[in-house]
């Protein structure tokens, strides 16, 4: 029990933080055994020593191509995440927009129809009609972070466009749970 605790203060003290073992020979806590012991890490070494590990059981416990195996694993969710996190930071996912604390609507729209011959502020709306509760009492100037916006679709346009579209009746029933919901200003 005595060497598990100073096993554990050595490496708590030692083995975390920023001091070298060359600082812990001088204050004369450990005897390093040649000139080598200095220049690397010896945690391995300390545990060897403490009598905690038979050198039986210091064989390792996976196989080497299981080892590999999670190891491949884990390096790919690992680059997966990434270029998941990389597609949200440049702005639209399949037709979604996740609102990060500083953007605005225009420069969201301006990135979304550049290089095409649409007038952003026919999209500004649009988005602000299908994505009510992403705005504070409908104003595009009111934006919320953190919620999500929707990209407008050709039946949403068909919506905008026209006052008598048959999808316009079913469909704003689906999309709206607060129908019938008196709104204040």
């Amino acid at each position: 029990m005595k060497n598990l605790v100073f096993l554990s203060l050595f490496l708590m003290i030692y083995g975390c933080s920023s001091q070298q073992l060359v600082e812990a020979v001088q204050v004369g806590l450990v005897a390093p055994e040649n000139d080598l012991d200095l220049k690397q890490d010896n945690t391995s070494l300390v545990i060897k020593n403490s009598g905690l590990i038979n050198a039986n059981e210091s064989i390792s416990a996976f196989d080497s191509e299981e080892l590999e195996l999670a190891l491949r694993n884990m390096l790919s969710r690992l680059v997966e995440s990434t270029d998941g996190a990389k597609k949200q930071e440049n702005g639209w996912v399949e037709g979604t927009y996740h609102i990060k604390r500083g953007d605005t609507l225009s420069a969201i729209v301006h990135d979304a129809v550049k290089g095409t011959e649409i007038r952003p502020d026919f999209i500004l709306q649009a988005i602000v009609k299908i994505n009510p509760s992403a705005f504070v009492r409908g104003n595009p100037n009111w934006m919320l972070a953190g919620s999500k916006l929707k990209f407008p679709k050709a039946g949403d346009f068909n919506r905008l466009f026209f006052v008598k579209s048959t999808e316009r009746d079913i469909q704003q029933t689906e999309n709206d749970p607060y129908l019938g919901w008196i709104k204040y200003p």
